[in-house]
C-alpha cells in the first residue's frame, strides 16, 4: 500500500497521473448555436478562437484564477469566462453574463483535425495562387523572392533615414536561410475569382483568393501573408491585364494580408537578380500592346510596369501592416509615389531617396512587430482615443482636432486621416501614458469639410481607430 502511495504522489507530481488536467491552454466546446469551438492561449496573453475550424477572432486574458479564465476581445468588447466544464459571455456594453457553451480544456496536441493552429511568430508567409485552369510559372520561388528582396529595400533605406534602421520585413525560411514560397492550388478556375468577362470585382476577388489560403498555411487574424495570385487574363486589354487584384488588408497587430498579380512574375518584368532588376527598373523598352496604369500610354516603357506592379506592392504592404493613403505629395509611397520608384535607383545612388513613407505612416512603421521585434509583443491591450474636430465659422485653410488618448503602457503616435479624400491630413508623435494635445490641420480646398478619422498607436504596435466627432467653434 505505502508503494502503491508513493508511486501515485510521484505521478501526481511529474503531472502525469491517470486523468491529470491539461494545462489551460485549449478549451474545445460547443456554443449555444452548436457551432464547435475552440479557445487556444497563443502567446503572451493572447488567445485565438476557431469557430467551426476557421480561426475568427482574437481575445486577451485578463485575468486567472484555480477555476475560471477570464479573456476580453477588446475591439467587440466581449467577454468569455472560462471554467473547467464550462464558459460564460458577456456581450457589448453589458455588465450580465450569461451560459454560453459546454465544454473541457484540452492539450493543444489533442486538438481537432478540423483546427489547423499555427502559433503567431510575426514571420512573413509567402504565397503563390494558382487556379485550376493554369500552370505555374518557372522559378516562381525565385522571381517572388526578387520581388521580395525589392520590396524590403524599400522599408529597410526609408526607416533607416528616418532615424529607426531596420532588417526589415522577417520572412519564413528554409534551412538555407531562404523565403519559403507555398504554392496554393486553387479549387476553381481564373474566372471564379477574376469573374471573367466583367472583371470589375477587385474585392471581391480579394476576398475569394483569401477564403481558400490554408489554415496549415497561416490565419491572416494572426500572421502577415504576401499573396501572388495567377488569376490576371493572359488576353488584350486597354490597361496592363485584365482581372489584376492589388489590394492590402490589415487585421489585427499580428497579421494581415497583401494580394498582387502574379503578372509582375512575367520574364519582361521580373529580373533573376535585385541588380539585375535595379536596371530594368531604369529600361525604357516598349511592352508592345499594354499600358501602364499609372500613365496609361499604350506600349508603356518597361519601368512603369514594374513601379506599378512592384512599387503597388510595397504600398499594399503597408496597408496590411496599418496604414493608410496619403496623397499629399506626388513622392509618397502610400499615395501614388509607388509610380516613381524609379527616382530611388538611378545610375548614380542618391544621398536620399525622394519615394518615402510621410513622417506620419513612418510613425506607425516605428511600432510594427514585424519590423522592430524589440516593439512590446507583450502589450495586447490597444489604446483609447477621442477626438473632436472644431468647425470653422466660414471657410478656413485649416482646422484643429482635439484629442485625448490614453494607454496602459505607452502611446506612440496619432494620424489623422480624412476618409472624404483618403488622405492623411497630420498627426504627431506621442509619449506617456496619457496625453492630451490639439494638432492643426490643413483642408484642401479651403473649406473642406473632412470626416477625420484619427489612428493612434501604442508601444507595443496596437491601433485604435476613432472617428472625430465635430463641435462649433
Amino acid at each position: 500500500m505505502p508503494d502503491r502511495l508513493a508511486r501515485l504522489l510521484i505521478a501526481l507530481v511529474s503531472g502525469f497521473a491517470l486523468g491529470a488536467a491539461p494545462d489551460r491552454d485549449a478549451f474545445l466546446s460547443r456554443n449555444g448555436e452548436g457551432q464547435e469551438s475552440a479557445l487556444i492561449h497563443d502567446y503572451a496573453n493572447v488567445w485565438a478562437e476557431y469557430v467551426d475550424g476557421v480561426d475568427r477572432y482574437r481575445f486577451v486574458e485578463t485575468s486567472r484564477s484555480a477555476d475560471t479564465v477570464e479573456l476580453l476581445d477588446p475591439g467587440r468588447d466581449i467577454g468569455l469566462r472560462v471554467h473547467d466544464d464550462s464558459a460564460e459571455i458577456r456581450m457589448r456594453g453589458s455588465k450580465a453574463w450569461r451560459a454560453w457553451a459546454r465544454g473541457r480544456w484540452i492539450e493543444k496536441a489533442a486538438l481537432p483535425a478540423s483546427i489547423r493552429f499555427m502559433p503567431t511568430d510575426w514571420k512573413v508567409r509567402l504565397a503563390y495562387f494558382v487556379p485550376t485552369d493554369r500552370e505555374p510559372i518557372e522559378g516562381y520561388e525565385r522571381r517572388i523572392r526578387v520581388v521580395m528582396e525589392f520590396v524590403n529595400d524599400a522599408y529597410r533605406a526609408d526607416l533607416a533615414a528616418k532615424g529607426h534602421p531596420t532588417a526589415g520585413l522577417p520572412f519564413e525560411a528554409d534551412a538555407q536561410g531562404r523565403p519559403i514560397v507555398r504554392l496554393i492550388r486553387g479549387k476553381m478556375p481564373a474566372s471564379h475569382y477574376n469573374k471573367a468577362p466583367n472583371f470589375n470585382t477587385t474585392f471581391e476577388h480579394f476576398d475569394r483568393i483569401a477564403e481558400e489560403v490554408p489554415a496549415a498555411l497561416a490565419s491572416p487574424g494572426r500572421h502577415l501573408i504576401v499573396l501572388f495570385p495567377e488569376t490576371y487574363d493572359p488576353g488584350p486589354a486597354p490597361i496592363e491585364w485584365n482581372g489584376s487584384v492589388g489590394v492590402g488588408s490589415n487585421a489585427s497587430t499580428d497579421g494581415g494580408l497583401a494580394i498582387m498579380s502574379a503578372w509582375m512574375l512575367r520574364d519582361e518584368f521580373c529580373a533573376r537578380t535585385f541588380e539585375d532588376e535595379k536596371k530594368y527598373l531604369r529600361d525604357s523598352t516598349p511592352i508592345r500592346g499594354r499600358a501602364a496604369l499609372g500613365t496609361r500610354r499604350m506600349n508603356s516603357p518597361r519601368s512603369e510596369f514594374i513601379e506599378d506592379g512592384w512599387g503597388a506592392t510595397v504600398h499594399e504592404i503597408g496597408h496590411a501592416l496599418g496604414l493608410p493613403h496619403d496623397n499629399r505629395g506626388p513622392n509618397d509611397l502610400m499615395g501614388q509615389g509607388f509610380r516613381r520608384l524609379k527616382l530611388n535607383y538611378p545610375s548614380t545612388p542618391p544621398r536620399t531617396r525622394p519615394v518615402a513613407f510621410s513622417p506620419e505612416n513612418a510613425r506607425l512603421l516605428f511600432a510594427s512587430r514585424h519590423l522592430f521585434p524589440d516593439v512590446d509583443r507583450t502589450d495586447n491591450f490597444p489604446p483609447t482615443a477621442e477626438a473632436r474636430l472644431q468647425a470653422a465659422s466660414s471657410p478656413s485653410a485649416s482646422a484643429v482636432v482635439h484629442l485625448k488618448a490614453a494607454d496602459d503602457r505607452a502611446l506612440r503616435a496619432v494620424v489623422f486621416l480624412d476618409q472624404v479624400r483618403d488622405t492623411v491630413l497630420g498627426g504627431a508623435e506621442l509619449k506617456g501614458r496619457s496625453q492630451t494635445l490639439d494638432v492643426k490641420l490643413p483642408l484642401r480646398p479651403a473649406g473642406a469639410r473632412p470626416r477625420l478619422l484619427a489612428i493612434v498607436a501604442d508601444g507595443g504596435g496596437n491601433l485604435t481607430r476613432v472617428e472625430a466627432a465635430t463641435s462649433p467653434r
